[in-house]
C-alpha cells in the first residue's frame, strides 16, 4: 500500500493517512491512523471506500470522500464515519443531487472521472463545498437537506449547457472561473 493524498492530524498526536492498493485513482480504499514512527493504531476500510480527502469533525467523527463502492465507483459520495467502530454514520450522494438538478448531466463526470479534488464541511451552517477538477467547478451543497445551493463554474462549460443550471451559477465580477 502507498500513501495517497490527504493527511489529517489528530489531537492524540497521531495522524490519518490515505492508502491505496495501486497507482490508479479508482483504487483508493482505506486510510490508517499512525504515529510519527510508523506504528499503525487503526486501519479503516470503509464500506464505500475512501478517495482523496477527509476531515475530522468536532464530534470526533471522520468525514470523507468516497463512492457508491470502494473500487471503480460510479457515483460520488461524502460519508461520515465513526472512528470507534468504523461504521458509516451518514452520507450524501453528490451524483444523485446533480442528476436531480440536471438529468442530462454527463454520466462520465459522476464517477471517478470527475476527479473530486477536495471538500470542506462547515459544521456551523451545514454547507459542504466540493471541488471537481475535470469539470472545473466548485459545488455548494446543504449536507443535511441533501440539496444543491450553488455552483461556481464557467457557465459555458460542457457539463453546464442545460438551462436548469442558470439559477445555481455564481457569476463573478472578474469573469474568472475555476479551471
Amino acid at each position: 500500500a502507498a500513501n495517497r493524498m490527504d493527511i489529517e492530524w489528530l489531537d492524540n498526536g497521531h495522524f490519518l493517512i490515505g492508502t491505496t492498493q495501486g497507482e490508479n485513482r479508482e483504487q483508493f480504499m482505506a486510510f490508517a491512523e499512525m504515529d510519527y514512527l510508523g506504528k499503525i493504531y487503526n486501519y479503516y476500510t470503509p464500506e464505500n471506500g475512501y478517495s482523496f480527502e477527509f476531515q475530522i469533525l468536532s464530534n470526533g467523527n471522520i468525514m470523507m470522500a468516497g463512492g457508491d463502492r470502494p473500487i471503480y465507483f460510479t457515483e460520488q459520495y461524502i460519508h461520515e464515519l465513526n472512528p470507534k467502530d468504523g461504521s458509516k454514520v451518514s452520507d450524501l450522494n453528490l451524483s444523485k443531487i446533480i442528476k436531480e438538478v440536471d438529468p442530462t448531466f454527463p454520466e462520465k463526470y459522476l464517477g471517478p472521472a470527475a476527479i473530486r479534488n477536495g471538500f470542506y464541511y462547515n459544521e456551523k451552517n451545514g454547507e459542504l463545498l466540493v471541488s471537481f477538477r475535470d469539470i472545473g467547478a466548485i459545488f455548494s451543497f446543504d449536507y443535511k437537506k441533501a440539496k444543491l445551493n450553488w455552483v461556481f463554474t464557467d457557465p459555458n462549460g460542457e457539463c453546464f449547457k442545460n438551462e436548469v443550471w442558470k439559477e445555481y451559477f455564481i457569476i463573478p465580477e472578474t469573469g474568472r472561473y475555476p479551471y
